[in-house]
């Protein structure tokens, strides 16, 4: 069901914002499978530096960092990669992370400075989240032009781990979603997804598959959502999780959808085609 609910929310994008800018058809997954040229990225590689500085594009509609700052990033080795397959690279490595095992490809993690060997330099031998409690991590994509943010993937988001995810337009006014401890189960004990899609475009609750309760949404007045230039995710607890499947849905260059077309988006959101089965 949660699986059917998903594709029919993506299908349902697409066919109200389906729009080609420049050689980028819109709505668009970035999904770390291949950096801005095409290439495929390594499980283990490096994003960034271990001061969080970016090192390589993952796509060139933003430039995605991990800032330090006075207790922020302090303790990891920045972003870097990390193959989710259940039966790939990471099944029996050392420092085994097992709940990150979701099957959804590459996911984007904060590196643990417990795992910083890279026989091969900007691939971490062992890819691994970092899961100090009382660490604060923090991601930032920073978009080229103004655009549209549908979705995304946070995984792992268990015991001890929270996040707050804040959408900052054109004008400095912001969207916030506060995603709470045990959103997710850890798949590696309690099953069965590991995972779960927060929709962007949404500010009424979102339930996950885990006990903690819903996400929450707050935004400022007068936020333009189809003029997003800065994605912050802020961890509290610690730093592990991982991110995947970040649905873009076009840039403000782009003709906008008709108003009819959206409002069928807004429509289906409010009605039960968003809704989570617990």
């Amino acid at each position: 069901m949660r699986r059917q609910l998903r594709s029919a929310t993506m299908l349902l994008v697409s066919l109200v914002a389906s729009t080609t800018y420049g050689s980028t058809l819109f709505p668009k997954t970035i999904d770390f499978a291949t950096d801005s040229t095409g290439t495929p990225l390594a499980n283990g590689q490096a994003v960034t530096d271990t001061s969080g500085v970016p090192t390589l594009a993952v796509s060139d509609l933003f430039v995605l960092s991990a800032p330090q700052s006075a207790g922020v990033n302090t303790d990891n080795l920045g972003l870097a990669i990390f193959d989710s397959d259940p039966v790939g690279p990471n099944i029996d490595p050392p420092g085994k992370d097992g709940d990150l095992l979701v099957d959804q490809g590459n996911v984007l993690i904060l590196q643990n400075d417990a795992f910083p060997t890279q026989t091969t330099p900007g691939i971490f031998d062992t890819p691994n989240d970092e899961a100090s409690n009382g660490n604060n991590g923090y991601l930032l994509f920073e978009f080229v032009d103004p655009v549209e943010l549908v979705a995304i993937d946070v995984v792992d988001i268990d015991d001890n781990e929270s996040l707050t995810i804040t959408l900052t337009d054109t004008g400095g006014l912001t969207r916030t979603f506060s995603v709470p401890e045990h959103f997710t189960n850890d798949i590696a004990d309690e099953g069965p997804a590991g995972f779960e899609t927060i929709l962007l475009l949404v500010l009424s609750d979102q339930e996950g598959e885990g006990t903690g309760g819903p996400t929450t949404a707050v935004e400022d007045l007068g936020f333009d959502e189809v003029r997003v230039v800065k994605l912050e995710i802020a961890l509290g607890g610690s730093t592990s999780a991982a991110f995947n499947n970040l649905v873009i849905g076009g840039v403000t260059t782009m003709e906008i959808p008709e108003p009819a077309a959206m409002a069928l988006l807004l429509v289906a959101a409010s009605s039960g085609l968003y809704a989570r089965r617990r």
